[in-house]
């Protein structure tokens, strides 16, 4: 079995991904915390436990910080789990990431 990495962002992410989630048999989960108010809402909904959560999000943040601290933490995680494969879907910044 090949390691896949799912990467979620906001609530519209995890609404998309959460079928193959479920599919596949424990995949690894990053959820970059984008927006995560509503998306823990949305984790929550459908019981998904993120491997990884990050917390890269401050008040009135500027998308060159956002960007920066994503690639950071994302590479880090990568670094770590070292996935076969990665599966990730949406406009926001994590996802260009």
């Amino acid at each position: 079995m090949k390691n896949i990495m799912i990467v979620v962002a906001t609530r519209p992410d995890i609404l998309k991904m959460h079928p193959i989630i479920k599919r596949l048999s424990k995949p690894t989960i990053l959820f970059t915390g984008q927006h995560k108010s509503l998306a823990e809402q949305m984790l929550d909904t459908f019981r998904i436990r993120p491997n990884y959560s990050l917390n890269v999000m401050t008040e009135n943040q500027e998308l060159a910080g956002l960007t920066s601290k994503l690639a950071m933490a994302i590479d880090d995680v990568f670094k770590r789990e070292k996935p076969e494969i990665v599966l990730v879907q949406g406009d926001t910044i994590s996802s260009l990431i």
